[in-house]
């Protein structure tokens, strides 16, 4: 009987995606238990043809780089969420104040911030304008007059043409400027499609990031890189004596720690401009 070879899998950037979300919220419920099994839990929900058995973390390691982009994210919506928490005990304070104090005393509290929300309509139906005018200070008053007296003049024809056409000479220039800015060339090699995914997403405003794939011809390097990185545990020597011959002195990069120390290495040092020292 001839045995045939199984199919080896290779997951889309969406299961890993899934499978990061799903890792992060099993940590937060089971904080003690190891990664791979966490994992392992989470893979047994993919679909049947889409499982992989994991020997080792060390195949897990674009998952642990994702999980811990989804872990920032759960911690900084915690942080909003304990921020709007106050906000909502703020206003439950207030509204307990309101219930145990006078008329008379929430009117010299709050009278101002009442007069400046309620609109002119809500106004004129509680009191007279008389009224309405002793309550507000004289001095925004007059802001209010002025501000209307400039709203009218700028509806002028003559007025309206000279707003436009400054405003359009605005807009040209600062689309002269953008086209100006160039940003900097950093070519990766030897990097997964989900490491690239990470990549695009930490470094897409400060670098135009061409990545060369593995079974690439080396001397299809791209020759006008500003920079070039070298992820050295999936990159071939012919890859980094190339990619060295390529580079100007200082802009080659021999990188073999975590994708997220790259990338924060990479924001720095491409925003000041300063060369990039390689790290083994």
């Amino acid at each position: 009987m001839v045995k045939t070879r199984k199919e080896r899998i290779v997951w889309t950037d969406k299961e890993w995606d899934d499978l990061a979300a799903e890792v992060s919220a099993l940590r937060l419920n089971r904080p003690e238990a190891s990664f791979i099994s966490l994992a392992e839990k989470a893979i047994g929900h993919m679909p049947k043809h889409r499982q992989r058995v994991i020997p080792s973390l060390k195949l897990l390691e674009p998952l642990v780089e994702l999980v811990k982009v989804e872990m920032k994210k759960l911690k900084m919506d915690a942080e909003k969420l304990k921020k709007l928490k106050g906000k909502m005990e703020e206003v439950q304070v207030a509204d307990d104040i309101l219930n145990t104090i006078s008329d008379k005393e929430a009117v010299e509290r709050f009278g101002t911030q009442v007069l400046q929300s309620l609109t002119t309509d809500e106004l004129l139906g509680v009191m007279t304008v008389e009224q309405m005018l002793s309550a507000i200070p004289t001095e925004d008053l007059v802001g209010a007059t002025a501000k209307r007296v400039f709203q009218e003049a700028t509806q002028h024809p003559v007025i309206k043409e000279f707003i436009t056409a400054t405003q359009q000479g605005e807009k040209q220039q600062v689309n002269l400027t953008a086209a100006t800015v160039a940003l900097p060339k950093v070519v990766c090699l030897g990097m997964l499609s989900n490491q690239q995914q990470i990549m695009r997403k930490g470094l897409d405003q400060v670098a135009d990031l061409r990545f060369v794939e593995q079974d690439r011809n080396p001397n299809n390097i791209p020759a006008n890189g500003d920079w070039y990185v070298i992820w050295t545990r999936f990159s071939s020597h012919a890859f980094n004596d190339k990619a060295k011959s390529l580079a100007r002195p200082g802009r080659c990069i021999l990188h073999n720690g975590g994708i997220t120390s790259l990338i924060a290495r990479l924001q720095s040092q491409l925003s000041s401009g300063r060369r990039i020292k390689s790290s083994s």
